[in-house]
């Protein structure tokens, strides 16, 4: 009898353990990695990201106060594809013992164009990166301005934000065991909203000219152009803090008049004033700021699907006003 009550004692402090545990102290790279954390890990976790909504990557510098919130973390999340390097770097040199999650393991890479006129879209790379290795090679660069062979901007495609939540997913069970349950129901419940991004997305673009070219910053929307036969022409490859040189601008100005772009846009981590000067000189149509690097700290991309579909229909918008639909180019050919 004492053995029976001991054990009925034993089943319902179990769970209140669990209940009471204390929630898993969580890094991330940069914003959008930490609302994909935040989705997966809800209450389960402290999430903070070192680069923080509105903040660009490419200009980044970490602190000693974000080194001891890495080193204090219980996961550490990258994205990888020498993104964020630097943050390789600093659990190196530091000898983190937690848990690093690469979120682009397993994620098709996508090689960047050695022609830089020219970032629609390419051929897939299966690459399959470790959860807790440094596979992003540094070659001694200080921080991101540089992007190693592969486009590291995996996350616009929803269908590659699903690979790098399973990845989270399987980061925080691994630290936390006993709520594995809890975070494999979040992952479904998210990859649901995730499918209904993309579907959402083929839905709007289904009927817009897919040979309209669009001008942006630097080349950041390789992943979307290949979901959704989109053609982009970037400002700059890297670095959207960049300022074009003299030839640059020659070339964009000719690139403009040759292959029908119809409009340029700006973002949200580098509003540049020369956007607006080109815009009116070529008689682009100004489509307005899309979102690449980074989150917002207000609506609408203060979260990834928002984020995702703002940009989806700004480039809906702009394509439908400035061009043919498919049936109505049909029926001139």
């Amino acid at each position: 009898m004492k053995r029976l009550l001991i054990s009925a004692i034993g089943a319902l402090l179990f769970p209140l353990s669990i209940s009471l545990a204390e929630p898993l102290k969580v890094v991330t790279s940069f914003s959008i990695l930490e609302d994909f954390a935040q989705n997966i890990g809800q209450e389960k976790i402290d999430v903070e990201s070192i680069i923080k909504a509105d903040q660009d990557a490419h200009s980044f510098e970490p602190t000693p106060k974000d080194i001891i919130k890495i080193q204090n973390a219980d996961v550490v999340i990258l994205n990888g594809v020498e993104f964020d390097s630097w943050l390789n770097k600093i659990l190196e040199a530091n000898r983190y013992e937690g848990i690093i999650v690469n979120a682009s393991h397993n994620v098709p890479l996508l090689p960047y164009h050695e022609d830089e006129n020219h970032h629609d879209h390419g051929h897939d790379h299966d690459h399959d990166h470790d959860h807790d290795h440094d596979h992003d090679h540094d070659h001694d660069h200080d921080h991101d301005h540089h992007h190693g062979e592969f486009d590291p901007h995996i996350w616009q495609d929803p269908k590659n934000v699903i690979i790098m939540t399973e990845n989270i997913r399987n980061g925080l069970t691994l630290a936390q065991p006993e709520s594995e349950a809890y975070f494999e129901n979040n992952f479904e419940a998210y990859k649901r909203e995730l499918e209904a991004l993309n579907n959402y997305a083929k839905h709007l673009l289904k009927d817009v000219n897919h040979n309209g070219k669009l001008m942006i910053l630097h080349d950041s929307f390789g992943y979307l152009a290949k979901a959704y036969d989109l053609h982009f022409v970037a400002v700059s490859h890297l670095n959207p803090l960049a300022e074009p040189s003299a030839k640059r601008m020659s070339e964009l100005y000719q690139l403009v008049k040759k292959e029908n772009i119809r409009a340029i846009f700006s973002e949200n981590i580098a509003p540049s004033r020369f956007i607006k000067t080109l815009a009116k000189d070529l008689n682009l149509q100004d489509g307005g700021i899309l979102y690449s690097d980074a989150l917002t700290t207000t609506p609408p991309a203060n979260n990834y699907i928002g984020l995702f579909k703002h940009n989806i229909d700004q480039i809906t918008a702009v394509l439908q006003d400035s061009s043919l639909t498919k049936a109505d180019d049909a029926n001139k050919k």
